[in-house]
């Protein structure tokens, strides 16, 4: 997260424009551009809202940040781009706050690479929300989400063959992730206690990879894959620290499929489901009590 943070503050010290502001307030940003656009809003207080909405119709780098201060607040960041070389950052502190990324191609005649596509929302407090949406055919991005506090709800949905990172740290947060493309990887960390993570990859969502890993008491992790093409060479993994936890992952493709639940606790349930054939393969390890395994292939 460190080397991202820096990038886009590099970034936005050459921006075109930026707004400074107090509570109650309202800055908007939406230039239209061939070249390279930065902007920035800065918001300290509370019930700000803050929105960036950036067009790049030619092969420059558009950027954006938004940073508040405050509770009640919101960021949102649009972006839309021929290059898709996206770079954003959502920077909240306090409670009761809502992060949005939107980044979609306005291309789609052929599928475009964006390696430079780099999109982090941190919150820190309670009762906050994030999500990020992808769309298009944007390819090769990588999305990061960061929680710190309690109740805090982390989506991600994507289109695209993404990296996606959700880190919560506390009580009773969701994360939750949908992607519907092929080979992506979906990582999602949970540190507290009744936490819930889910993960599901829809049509063409071979080649894809997912890592849960939850640590606290009475978390459930699922895994699901489903469609024409999905679960085809994927590989699920979820890893529970702690008691009353609750693994599921279920596959529905015909080859390549694999699977690990390792629980590590007391009062554990672990499931594997393959709905269809094809080379499988499926691991559970449990250490602890009153545990129950379910392996199933249709």
């Amino acid at each position: 997260m460190k080397k991202l943070t820096t990038l886009l503050f590099a970034l936005m010290l050459t921006a075109s424009m930026a707004f400074a502001q107090t509570s109650g307030n309202t800055g908007v940003s939406n230039p239209t551009v061939d070249v390279d656009q930065g902007a920035v809003i800065t918001q300290t207080g509370d019930n700000n809202v803050g929105s960036i909405d950036q067009v790049e119709n030619g092969t420059g780098l558009t950027a954006a940040e938004i940073n508040q201060q405050g509770d009640d607040n919101v960021g949102r960041i649009k972006q839309t781009s021929n290059a898709v070389n996206f770079q954003s950052m959502i920077d909240q502190r306090g409670d009761d706050n809502r992060a949005n990324t939107d980044l979609s191609s306005s291309t789609s005649n052929f599928p475009i690479s964006s390696k430079d596509t780099k999109t982090l929302q941190y919150q820190e407090g309670n009762d906050n929300t994030a999500s990020i949406l992808g769309t298009g055919i944007i390819q090769d991005m990588v999305v990061k989400q960061v929680q710190v506090g309690n109740d805090n709800v982390a989506r991600y949905t994507g289109t695209a063959n993404a990296q996606a990172y959700q880190d919560q740290r506390g009580d009773d947060n969701v994360a939750r992730a949908n992607n519907v493309q092929k080979s992506s990887r979906v990582e999602q960390y949970q540190a507290g206690d009744h936490n819930v993570a889910t993960y599901e990859g829809a049509t063409q969502s071979s080649g894809g990879r997912s890592y849960q890993d939850q640590r606290g008491d009475d978390n459930v992790s699922r895994v699901q894959t489903f469609g024409s093409d999905a679960g085809t060479s994927s590989l699920a993994e979820t890893y529970q620290f702690g008691d009353h936890n609750i693994a599921i992952i279920d596959f529905s493709g015909n080859r390549g499929n694999e699977g690990l639940i390792d629980q590590n606790g007391n009062d554990n349930f672990g499931h594997i489901e393959f709905l269809s054939g094809g080379n499988t393969n499926a691991v559970i390890t449990q250490t602890g009590n009153d545990n129950r395994a379910t392996i199933t292939r249709n």
